[in-house]
């Protein structure tokens, strides 16, 4: 709306211009604003004073001469008047607003869009919360953020691709599955080897995923050894946290183009092809058994490991073999919503 009446400015001036009544060598900027006080108008504009100096007057005298320009030069001006040492107070027609109100009625969905990302293709990730336990309200926050932002992304005419990448490889893992076969070894009334350990994931969730494989399976894992039913156990655990999320941000009313797992780039071979790369352009070093990433050169406060002494990979190492499956995918930007 501000543009419409800038564009109005912008034709008192040209039509004060014609009739001899200011030079304007040049177009000036345009400054609309809402007055603090709406008794004044509508809007307001201190185009005046900004082309004094230019036109050797009064900004009084430059005001009065665009208001008597405006209030002959269209029918949606109800009032002008000049308050000030040369603000223009401009109050607009109720017609003026209610074919606005009725455009803006018309083009539904489509009113505000623009063209501006013309068609770019934007990455963006958001919430990406371990499938370990529920959601939060932490993470309540990161999905209107990310939701937001992808809806006026697309609404300004960029192609928005929003993805949840799913944290499903790792030591969390596997503690997430030994916490649910010792809550179902509890529950079934047998002893687990040792006290429930405090690094373990002790929510009542986990009480309920035991009593779920206990429904579906009875006693069918009692009996059997921590190292043949561990498997089963993480992807159940797992499964049914994730399902949970999908349910919570569904009805949060946030859906995602694509529910990314971590797992692929391993099983594809993308981390092994992400560490070949670092080591090819020197991004990488070895020290102490262990396989660095110069993260300080990039303005990190500390050298990060990628991979352990063990021959593990760590997080770091999986989420840059992501980032770069992002490039490769061809976006051309690259949003993350973390925290």
């Amino acid at each position: 709306m501000k543009e419409v009446i800038r564009g109005l400015i912008g034709s008192a001036l040209r039509n004060a211009r014609d009739d001899g009544d200011l030079a304007l060598s040049a177009e000036p900027e345009i400054v609309i604003e809402e007055p603090k006080d709406r008794k004044l108008g509508d809007f307001s504009s201190t185009v005046a004073m900004s082309l004094a100096k230019k036109e050797h007057k009064n900004p009084k005298m430059v005001a009065e001469i665009i208001c008597q320009q405006l209030q002959k030069c269209n029918n949606d001006v109800e009032s002008v008047s000049m308050a000030g040492p040369g603000f223009i107070n401009i109050r607009m027609s109720r017609n003026f607003f209610l074919r606005r109100l009725l455009h803006a009625a018309e083009l539904g969905g489509r009113f505000g869009a623009s063209d501006v990302g013309q068609k770019q293709k934007v990455h963006l990730e958001f919430v990406s919360a371990n499938p370990t336990g529920p959601l939060h309200v932490g993470h309540g926050r990161g999905a209107a953020v990310g939701h937001s932002l992808s809806l006026v992304l697309r609404k300004a005419g960029y192609d928005v691709h929003t993805e949840y990448y799913i944290n499903d490889v790792g030591n969390q893992m596997n503690t997430l599955a030994r916490s649910t076969l010792y809550r179902y070894r509890e529950i079934l009334g047998k002893p687990n080897p040792a006290d429930f350990p405090e690094n373990h994931y002790m929510g009542d969730y986990i009480n309920d995923i035991a009593r779920e494989i206990i429904k579906k399976h009875d006693c069918e894992f009692l009996d059997k050894s921590e190292e043949d039913v561990l498997g089963f156990f993480r992807s159940y655990a797992a499964e049914s946290i994730l399902n949970g999320i999908k349910g919570d941000l569904r009805e949060f009313r946030v859906e995602y183009d694509c529910w990314f797992s971590e797992g692929s780039l391993f099983g594809d071979g993308s981390v092994e092809k992400g560490i070949d790369w670092m080591k090819e352009k020197g991004f990488i070093y070895e020290q102490d058994g262990a396989v660095w990433l110069k993260s300080s050169a990039f303005n990190d406060d500390k050298d990060r490991v990628i991979v352990k002494q063990t021959g593990e990979k760590t997080y770091f190492c999986s989420d840059i073999a992501y980032h770069q499956n992002k490039v490769e995918r061809g976006y051309q930007k690259i949003i993350d919503i973390w925290g």
